[in-house]
């Protein structure tokens, strides 16, 4: 009878310790799983926080790139568009009449045309002389006016090639169809030796537009 309630009692203390234990066991984990998930969370978060963070700086970066871009590319598109404006303003055939020049050369009538992407080209009354070639050259916008750059062969009067004339002109729009101009006149020697600035003139045009058919 002693023994059966040693062996019970014995029972009774190991049954007691194992629930206490699995109790402990079971808090423990339920502690750690818990705790441990926040632990994990708040490690992912921190974890995820410079991806976070560097997505947020990267949209703050964007967003001032978007920001500026259209500043910058509006202002710079503004004035493209209006060197464009400008540009397409002058494109086209004019009629020009140059006076005498500051030298006393002669008067003479010629046809300008100035095409769309900044090439030119001009023939003259003076052509059937045969004393010169039709002009060829270039342009552009500047500022509020255009420069234009166009060169030609001249011959003596044996028709020898003697060299080149160039000619440098600052042009402005007095109407949307009349120009004014200033030109220096330059002379290139066979060999490419230049006499600069050898004589001036003004000259002026009117645009050739298209008429209708009666």
């Amino acid at each position: 009878m002693f023994k059966k309630r040693i062996f019970l009692t014995f029972m009774f203390a190991a049954a007691f310790v194992l629930a206490a234990t699995e109790a402990f066991a079971q808090t423990t984990v339920e502690k750690t799983t818990g705790w441990s998930a926040r632990m994990s969370g708040a490690r992912a978060s921190q974890d995820r926080l410079p991806s976070r963070q560097n997505d947020a700086d990267s949209e703050r970066r964007t967003g001032e790139q978007d920001f500026r871009a259209p500043n910058s590319g509006g202002i710079l598109d503004i004035i493209e568009r209006e060197k464009e404006a400008r540009r397409r303003a002058l494109v086209g055939a004019w009629k020009i009449s140059i006076p005498e020049s500051a030298s006393g050369l002669p008067p003479f009538k010629a046809f300008h045309t100035f095409h769309y992407g900044g090439t030119f080209t001009e023939v003259s009354d003076l052509l059937p002389a045969l004393n010169e070639t039709p002009a060829h050259g270039v342009w552009d916008v500047d500022g509020d006016k255009y420069l234009l750059t166009f060169e030609l062969f001249v011959f003596d009067d044996k028709k020898a090639p003697i060299g080149i004339v160039r000619v440098r002109c600052s042009i402005r729009l007095v109407k949307a169809d009349e120009l004014a101009a200033e030109a220096v006149v330059d002379f290139i020697e066979p060999d490419g030796t230049a006499a600069l600035d050898i004589d001036r003139t003004p000259f002026t045009g009117k645009r050739i537009s298209p008429l209708p058919l009666k």
